[in-house]
């Protein structure tokens, strides 16, 4: 896992690496509500640089058990628990529908 800061007002970001030379950046975005994961490619894949992109809209994915079971794996513990703290620390900038 790497951890990139970059001083984010809504905290850090995760980069959970793939074995094929891709990764998952993993993130919190209060403003709008909600966990997101983009999937990069491969340097030399040729292909578009994100591939797939979860939580790109207000609220899709508000706890960690939506986003896992929109990736279709379960996200490593210790980056679980830094979204969770990044979350408990910038929490929504509204409220989330239950």
């Amino acid at each position: 896992m790497t951890m990139h800061d970059d001083a984010r007002p809504e905290g850090a970001r995760y980069e959970v690496d793939d074995d094929d030379g891709s990764w998952w950046e993993l993130g919190w975005d209060a403003p709008l509500a909600t966990f997101y994961a983009q999937h990069w490619g491969a340097p030399d894949d040729g292909g578009e640089p994100v591939s797939d992109w979860h939580g790109r809209i207000w609220a899709e994915h508000p706890d960690l058990d939506s986003l896992e079971e929109a990736l279709g794996w379960v996200l490593p513990a210790d980056v679980r628990a830094d979204l969770e703290d990044d979350r408990a620390a910038w929490p929504p900038t509204q409220a989330v529908p239950a």
